[in-house]
């Protein structure tokens, strides 16, 4: 392994250790008041013999999951018929106002129409999840080399075998970009409304029951646990796409 790539994982892990023991030193020594901000022994001890941790995570990775793939299909579904429409490239401009509006935003009007539960915290992801896909979509599909369509056009492609053949794999930079503004975006909000309309389970509502409670280890752990399962699923997941696709392509080249 080379010196630099080495020092890409050893140093993120030694600010991160020297960073723990500072705090937890500080919470033995009473500079931290432990019952408010717990110290990083008693977070672990919680992640370790808590009972209901997997549960909470395995209902927030499932609104997560359905959320992303009925967003993302759907928003590549309307993404390409924008494109192939001209008439509809007024719809730009709505899919950029809808984008900037914060998913959590949505959480309210969707609570008073669906009541609490899955099915508002699904959809309000799956709104999440849409508009960016839509976005990179359309400005992909635009990018699109036309030598690469006249290619199409010689060889007698049809409509769908110039979608899937060409214009697909020549924008799976744009489709990579929308897959993690998805899932980014989408467990944001996943977790914020699962704090207030989640019925029993999910991160978002242990770190806000744990808040009633005033139970500290809690809701660090479910912080915690929130940012490591987004960073599995960008540095695991979604680098598995990209090494089989635009690094095994060389659409991109691996840093």
């Amino acid at each position: 392994m080379k010196a630099d790539n080495i020092l890409k994982i050893v140093l993120p892990l030694l600010v991160t250790a020297l960073i723990l023991i500072f705090w937890e030193i500080c919470g033995e020594i009473g500079i931290i008041n432990t019952a408010l901000f717990s110290s990083p022994s008693r977070i672990a001890s919680y992640l370790i013999n808590s009972n209901v941790l997997l549960a909470h995570i395995t209902h927030s990775l499932m609104r997560l999951g359905i959320s992303v793939l009925i967003g993302y299909t759907l928003g590549l579904v309307v993404g390409i018929i924008i494109t192939d429409y001209a008439n509809l490239g007024f719809l730009e401009d709505f899919v950029s106002f809808f984008m900037s509006i914060p998913g959590i935003a949505w959480a309210p009007l969707f609570i008073l129409i669906l009541g609490f539960g899955d099915v508002t915290i699904i959809t309000v992801g799956i709104i999440t999840a849409f508009f960016p896909v839509v976005y990179n979509i359309i400005h992909g599909l635009r990018e699109v080399n036309t030598n690469l369509i006249h290619l199409g056009d010689i060889l007698q492609y049809n409509y769908f075998q110039k979608l899937t053949i060409i214009k697909l794999p020549a924008i799976m930079n744009y489709l990579l970009i929308a897959l993690k503004l998805s899932f980014a975006r989408t467990w944001r909000t996943v977790i914020a409304v699962e704090m207030i309309a989640a019925s029993m389970f999910g991160l978002g509502y242990m770190i806000f029951d744990a808040r009633e409670l005033i139970n500290s280890k809690a809701m660090f752990t479910g912080i915690i646990m929130s940012g490591l399962i987004y960073f599995v699923i960008e540095n695991v997941f979604i680098r598995i796409i990209e090494k089989f696709t635009v690094l095994k392509w060389g659409m991109k080249v691996k840093i």
